[in-house]
């Protein structure tokens, strides 16, 4: 239940991605920027793993890098966003609307981890794998539940 408003949702970020402008918030981004895909050396660092690069709203990059401070307490959560904005913005514009499409972003982003989960998953049977696996299935089944819940009663209030 519920995988319906996913699809409608998702059907309507679609529709309001389309209408965001290639304009000079636009380009080409990593899209998958995390400490893993960022090697460290004494003087410098460097990014890896470009797989999925894509022309977006540099806002996108953003909520990919941002996603993890969304697991914080909301005043812990907004004190970080506004840190990091106040630095990002130091060295770059963001759209007036840069707050929305944030949210939209991660609301996007949301939706494709929990479709990915749930296909990763797919005729899979937990009984038949090491304790080590069945622990990450409970996890991730667990997680996809909590998103899952969260973003219903978002949408709910919406």
């Amino acid at each position: 239940p519920g995988e319906g408003k996913f699809r409608d949702k998702l059907s309507e970020l679609e529709q309001w991605m389309t209408t965001l402008p290639e304009d000079e918030f636009y380009g080409l981004i990593h899209y998958d920027l995390q400490p893993d895909n960022i090697l460290w050396t004494n003087d410098s660092c460097y990014t890896i793993d470009f797989d999925d690069a894509a022309y977006y709203p540099f806002v996108a990059e953003l909520a990919f890098a941002l996603e993890d401070i969304r697991q914080q307490e909301p005043e812990v959560e907004a004190n970080m966003l506004a840190k990091f904005i106040e630095g990002y913005t130091s060295i770059k514009a963001l759209p007036s609307s840069w707050s929305f499409q944030l949210e939209q972003f991660f609301t996007l982003m949301a939706i494709l981890k929990y479709a990915r989960t749930q296909h990763a998953y797919h005729n899979t049977n937990p009984e038949i794998y090491p304790e080590w696996l069945t622990k990450m299935y409970n996890r991730h089944m667990k997680s996809m539940q909590e998103t899952k819940q969260r973003l219903l009663q978002e949408w709910k209030k919406a």
